[in-house]
């Protein structure tokens, strides 16, 4: 089960694969282009196709409105598992286009959970088990750096090197 945002995504299989091997998601072409219209109706980002990247990419020029609505995707496994993928591993933007970082897979029966995915969560492989440990997710906010949280690290950095200072010739001042 996937949901984009709080809207539930119509999706044709269960089934997935855990690939440190596979740098985005995929997912059969079917769940994609649901997926895609999920983005459209609901959210208001009208993708298409670019034959160039082989992603779906739509306009996408007011860097302020993409950050406060394009909604992470959150992926559910074994109905209780629930896991999010933030829209910065699903997206990319370059020059006022916004690429969806998903990949089609044709008729496969299921999706790949590749690097986007596990970068947010630890991964324990058990190869003599055949079985996929998931714990705990490493998603963060990005952290947005103001002048006034500059200027105190700059400031903490001044007095760091003072401090040093003060204690460099206060130990040679001791020394005979």
């Amino acid at each position: 089960k996937a949901t984009i945002g709080d809207t539930l995504v119509v999706t044709s299989t269960n089934n997935a694969i855990i690939d440190s091997g596979t740098s985005y998601l995929a997912m059969p072409t079917q769940d994609l282009l649901s997926l895609v219209d999920m983005l459209a109706t609901v959210h208001g980002f009208d993708f298409e196709f670019n034959d160039f990247e082989k992603l779906y990419a739509c306009q996408c020029p007011d860097l302020t409105y993409y950050k406060a609505n394009f909604p992470s995707l959150k992926i559910t496994l074994s109905d209780v598992n629930k896991y999010e993928v933030p829209y910065t591993e699903i997206t990319a933007r370059r020059g006022g286009v916004c690429f969806l970082k998903i990949l089609a897979l044709g008729d496969q029966d299921f999706w790949i959970l590749g690097d986007s995915f596990l970068r947010n969560y630890y991964a324990i492989f058990d190869l003599e088990n055949n079985t996929v440990g998931l714990a705990g997710s490493s998603v963060q906010e990005p952290v947005t750096v103001t002048f006034v949280m500059l200027a105190a690290y700059f400031g903490i950095a001044i007095m760091a090197i003072a401090m040093m200072r003060v204690t460099y010739l206060m130990c040679k001042k001791s020394t005979p």
